[in-house]
């Protein structure tokens, strides 16, 4: 499972300006647990 650091560096992204052309979207911070092994 990602670290609290991990997940402290997604929100920090979303909360800066580099995410300011991110719209409309769910981004799921999940450590991959929703990813599926084809």
């Amino acid at each position: 499972m990602a670290g609290l650091t991990r997940r402290q560096q997604c929100a920090a992204v979303l909360a800066s300006d580099e995410s300011r052309y991110i719209t409309g979207t769910q981004l799921v911070v999940d450590a991959g647990l929703t990813q599926k092994v084809s």
